[in-house]
């Protein structure tokens, strides 16, 4: 007959609205902090009631629960023009009944009825009329808090109106924050227009806003010039035809001893502390790769031809399995599956301060087939630390690796949010959402990344281009083929082989190296290999990603490392913690894709990720 729902509303991943009600719902709230107009519209709409035990004593609201409430049930406009009315929902009519809303005619006749449940008890007809009404800003402003109380029951699908709302009416709301501005300088950065009373001002502030609206878009103007001529270069690199042997030979093992030797001398000389400890927080130098990338290609000058599908290598990935050796891990496989979350509650006394902990365990439960069970672990991991981007991304990794891609989709919008000035919030968000077939949007975040200006992030815009024509590609097979981009950055460059490595820790220097065939190490430092094999440029402070990436491949076994160079950042999860982007035949209709994500604990580590087969 009825819900009772005890909470806080409060909400850290998810949707903030529970859905699904098929009947009244009474909410009740003991909490200091609460969020009371989300709890308030959840009862409202299903046409319970809500009790916060702070302000309603709970004798009262035991009596009330499960009796549907007398509401004013609806504003109607009978005749004349009436807009931006409220309450737009039901609302219980106790006391005085505050209804505003915006008069567009002289005057307008309004019926307003009252109720339980679905039954009109009674009603009332209003007249307004303009004739009536008083000048002043104060039933403006009036309006607009009833408006904004109204917002708040959704904050974030609401974000976008309670800015504007705050703004034009000089309210405050969670987008909006009280400023006291003085000088024209302040106005500007604020992007706050000054008053009608300081005409000189006013009149200033529109012309530097102007100059500064130019100066953006000559910028975009020179970031598209600027990955046009990227693009342009990835494409001769996929055009060329590089020599490949037509059997798997050993060779290039001295090259790539001699590459290591040039990177141990190179973090020696930057003393003990490893590659966190130069001045400034910088990592290794990448100079090398420049310098050795031409005397590593073999290249013949003639164009390469697309390959036919259906001719194509059909390749084998090989993942190594991700056991971390921890006592909690042994502890399970022992309890084993009957017994395994009520030990996994009986060890988080001792390690539920490590985000660690939860990866793990979450990940023990959902190979044994414990799914609801390992959603629960994972999503704990938040509860740590709730604004830290991090921890945050770390889960939804796991979320999408799980098939929880809706859940893992509102977890990046959050991160988004945290960190919309790194390049990667976009990137991850956009990677889910073509997943989810959300073609448009993955489409438009993977833009901003390759028209943004990251200074720490130098040509992730290739890797934001080859992922983003790949969802083109699909996008064209589905029959969606408009897009808000330039022309000159769509094409499509198929490969046989692309690895991607990113990571959750900022201010870490991770290294993707590919052992091929040949027997040559693909890296940093060997940035382009005999057969064609190129990785991208090294991100030696942070998140990645960094890819391997091959148009044709010679047969044989592709091995594939993460190296954990060394790391500047405080520690916070306890290791850095990894995914492995596994494809073969990317962007074709034949393509494969294998996730892994895995950790490493300490710098210099090298872990195989797993193999290719040709």
């Amino acid at each position: 007959d009825f819900y009772v729902l005890f909470s806080d509303g409060l909400s850290n991943i998810g949707d903030d609205l529970p859905t699904g009600f098929t009947a009244p719902v009474f909410v009740v709230s003991g909490s200091t902090v609460a969020d009371h107009p989300l709890l308030k519209q959840i009862a409202r709409q299903s046409g319970g009631a809500f009790y916060n035990l702070k302000s309603v004593a709970e004798v009262d609201a035991l009596n009330e629960v499960g009796f549907a409430p007398f509401v004013l049930k609806s504003v109607k406009v009978l005749d004349g023009k009436v807009t931006d009315l409220t309450p737009s929902s039901p609302t219980p009519a106790h006391g005085r009944i505050p209804i505003t809303g915006m008069l567009q005619s002289r005057e307008a006749r309004l019926l307003v009825e009252f109720g339980i449940g679905a039954e009109v008890l009674s009603s009332v007809t209003l007249t307004v009329r303009k004739a009536d009404a008083e000048p002043g800003k104060l039933l403006r402003q009036y309006w607009a808090q009833q408006k904004i109380s109204e917002l708040m029951g959704r904050v974030k699908k609401n974000k976008d109106e309670l800015v504007a709302m705050g703004r034009d009416y000089g309210l405050v709301t969670p987008g909006t924050s009280l400023l006291v501005l003085e000088s024209l300088e302040q106005y500007v950065e604020h992007r706050v227009m000054p008053p009608e009373s300081l005409p000189e001002m006013r009149k200033e502030w529109i012309a530097r806003v102007e100059e500064m609206d130019a100066e953006k878009r000559s910028e975009e103007k020179d970031l598209l010039a600027h990955a046009v001529e990227l693009w342009n270069a990835r494409k001769e690199w996929w055009n060329r035809k590089f020599e490949i042997p037509k059997e798997p030979v050993q060779k290039g093992e001295e090259k790539a001893a001699e590459m290591e030797e040039d990177e141990a001398r190179s973090s020696m000389g930057m003393g003990m502390g490893g590659a966190g400890s130069s001045a400034g927080g910088g990592m290794r130098s990448a100079a090398p790769r420049e310098a050795r990338m031409e005397a590593s290609v073999n290249v013949s000058g003639k164009k390469s031809k697309a390959k036919d599908e259906e001719a194509a290598p059909q390749p084998t990935i090989q993942i190594q399995a991700w056991n971390p050796d921890t006592p909690y891990m042994k502890a399970l496989d022992k309890v084993g599956k009957k017994g395994a979350f009520a030990h996994y509650l009986k060890m988080k006394k001792e390690y539920g301060n490590m985000p660690a902990y939860y990866l793990d365990c979450a990940t023990w439960f959902f190979k044994n087939g414990l799914r609801s069970e390992g959603l629960q672990v994972l999503t704990n991991i938040v509860e740590l630390e709730l604004e830290n981007p991090a921890l945050f991304r770390v889960m939804a990794y796991k979320l999408a690796q799980e098939k929880y891609l809706k859940l893992a989709a509102s977890v990046l919008e959050h991160v988004l949010e945290l960190r919309p000035e790194e390049p990667q919030s976009y990137r991850d968000l956009a990677l889910v959402l073509d997943q989810m077939d959300q073609y448009q949007r993955a489409v438009e975040l993977l833009y901003k990344v390759v028209l943004g200006q990251w200074d720490r992030f130098d040509e992730i815009e290739l890797i934001a281009l080859m992922e983003m024509n790949r969802i083109i590609a699909r996008a064209k097979r589905k029959g969606i083929s408009k897009f808000d981009v330039d022309k000159r950055l769509v094409e499509l460059l198929d490969l046989d082989v692309r690895i991607s490595l990113t990571w959750d820790t900022d201010l870490t220097d991770m290294d993707l190296w590919v052992i091929e065939p040949t027997g040559e190490k693909a890296f940093y430092g060997n940035n382009l290999s005999q057969i064609g094999g190129l990785v991208s440029r090294d991100f030696t402070q942070g998140y990645g990603p960094e890819e391997y990436v091959l148009h044709h491949a010679m047969r044989g076994k592709y091995k594939i490392q993460a190296n954990f160079y060394g790391s500047s950042a405080p520690a916070l999860t306890g290791a850095v913690t990894l995914q492995v982007t596994v494809f073969t035949n990317f962007g074709r209709t034949n393509e494969k894709k294998q996730v892994l994500t895995l950790r490493l604990d300490d710098a210099k580590e090298v872990i195989d990720v797993g193999t290719i087969e040709f």
